[in-house]
This record gives C-alpha cells, structure tokens and sequence, in this order.
C-alpha cells in the first residue's frame, strides 16, 4: 500500500513473502486488523514512513495530534522481525501476539536518504504479548533468510525514536531482554555534513546530541511472567551481559526517557531487571533524566548494527542466547 489516505486491511494471512508480508509506506488513515503474518526476513507488518500526525507534527498541516493508522489483533511470528516501522510514526499497535521471531517488535530510523518522516516518533504500544522471541533465522538452513541485523531474544526495541509510549504489555520468555532502546546519531542517517539536507527532511549530519532517543515512556508492562502467571524470565538477569527486561543505551545528553510502575517476575517492581540497574534507569518522565554514556552498551551497538554479514564473532546478537 503506497502512499495512500484510508486503507483496510482485514482477515488476512500472509507467509513467506521474503522480506514482508504487508509493506505500507507514506500512509494516513490505515488499520490492520484479525491477520497472521510468518516467515518473512524483515517483517511480518510493516508500516514505514506513517504520515507525521503526532508529537513532532506541523501544526499547519496536522493541527490536532491523531494516530496515522492502528494495527489489532494479529499474530505475527516465525520472522526476522514480527513488526517493523522505519520512521512509522503516530501508529497504534494494540492488542496483537509477537512470538516465535528473532526480535518482535521494531521501529526505527534506518534510512536511506529521502526515506520520509524522520525522526520516528508517537507510536502507543499497549495490551499486547512480547514472547519467546528466540526464533534464530541466522543460523544455517534456516527456512527464513534475514534482511536486517537483530538481536535474538528480544521482545521489542526502540532504534531511534521520540514519544512512543510502552504500556501495559506483557514481555516474557524472550531469552536475551524485554526491549531496547538506544539512540541514532543523525549522521549515520543522513551523511556527512554538506550533503544536501534536503534528502533527508528534519536530519542534522552536525547535530550533538542526535535528533532521536527522546521522551519514550515504559509503564505498567508486566515483565517475565506468562499470563497464566509462570514465571518466565526475560534473559537472566545478569547485568554483565545486559540480559534482563529493560535495557538502555544511555546515549549522552538524551532526556525525558522513563521507565515506571512495571512489574517484573515475582509480581513486584523491585524484581524488574534493567541495564542500566535501578536507580540509574530513570523514573521520572521530565529534564531530571539525562542519557550519561553507557560503557558497554555503546560498543554492543557500533559493532553489531554494523555487521550485515550477520558474524557471530564480532556481534552476539546472531546466537541463539540459553534458556534463563
């Protein structure tokens, strides 16, 4: 669906399609709803570039915020990503199953020059299921080949958003973390300075801090338990590695990210795990939250986004991680 006001798609099944199963792209006016998507080396659903209708809006064009499209119940698994959203803004994601993938759940700002709607923002995310996403489409024979480097094990990841908000979800049995969230620094979006900037409306090559990683909300997510309540751990804990439910890049000088009244495996806030640990994983919604650098995260990052040779070696996000 391209470049279209007002779409339906309803009762649908979608399989092996390759890279997607529904590609939209520069949308308004849009719902998904009652589909099954599997098996596809992107994603399952995928709704880049959504008309710009949130936060970070043109008043004169979008007076009023709204949700640009609405995906509901569907299941989507057994893919590289359950869903994915590269600059897919203002869409609401509500009700659906993301199991049985490598990572469930992606939006991002991973552009080529003249992709529109940067930098993604106010997508709500809420009343869905996040699990056991460890299916590993890097490994040889896999029946799905894999497009994009994702981290195997992880519920949901943020790649470079603003304003989103993670509520009232359920992330559990995903091996390696909940979810993830981490800036994009704008020149490795839109290139260098003295490209023509106007390829890529709204990125900043010069910008420090990056354009994205700002005011992105966690709240009332129950971590680490199925909802017959079995504790199913998301990775283990161990904060070496950052396998736990909530992991941050703390990215320097990124503010008004929050992370609150979650609960984690034992039904209490305090068995949440989160890289960085409580109380460096701020609470509070406002300026007072202030990316510092995280010393290990970073690392991760430069070296497995950049592998798109998918080595084991170098990156650990293309092995299957153990069981908690």
């Amino acid at each position: 669906m391209l470049e279209s006001d007002g779409y339906l798609l309803d009762r649908f099944k979608t399989f092996y399609a390759g890279e997607y199963g529904v590609l939209t792209f520069v949308e308004d006016h849009g719902l998904m709803q009652n589909c099954e998507a599997a098996g596809h080396g992107d994603s399952g659903l995928y709704p880049g570039a959504g008309a710009d209708t949130g936060n970070q809006r043109d008043t004169s064009i979008y007076p009023d915020f709204r949700y640009s499209q609405e995906i509901r119940n569907c299941d989507t698994h057994h893919n590289a990503g359950g869903y994915s959203g590269t600059d897919g803004n203002a869409v609401h994601i509500h009700d659906n199953n993301f199991y049985d993938n490598a990572l469930g759940f992606t939006t991002d700002v991973f552009t080529a020059a003249g992709h529109p709607g940067f930098p993604q923002d106010s997508d709500l995310i809420e009343n869905n299921n996040f699990y056991s996403n460890n299916f590993n489409p890097y490994v040889s024979g896999s029946d799905v080949v894999p497009t994009i480097p994702v981290p195997v094990g992880t519920g949901l990841w943020i790649a470079g958003g603003n304003d989103n908000v993670v509520r009232n979800n359920r992330f559990y049995d995903n091996w390696r973390r909940g979810t993830m969230l981490f800036a994009v620094p704008d020149q490795t979006v839109c290139g260098p300075a003295g490209v023509d900037p106007s390829q890529l409306a709204g990125c900043n090559p010069t910008a420090f801090p990056p354009s994205t990683s700002y005011r992105n909300q966690y709240y009332g997510n129950l971590m680490g338990r199925a909802p017959d309540g079995t504790v199913k751990p998301n990775g283990t804990g161990d904060l070496t590695t950052g396998r736990t439910d909530f992991w941050w890049d703390q990215y320097l000088g990124n503010t008004g990210n929050c992370w609150h009244d979650n609960t984690g495996k034992a039904g209490t806030a305090s068995s949440v795990t989160s890289t960085p640990p409580s109380p460096f994983l701020p609470s509070a919604c406002d300026s007072s939250s202030v990316g510092t650098v995280g010393p290990q995260q970073e690392p991760e990052l430069l070296n497995c986004l950049a592998d798109i040779t998918f080595k084991t070696s170098t990156c650990p996000w293309f092995t299957t991680p153990s069981k908690p």
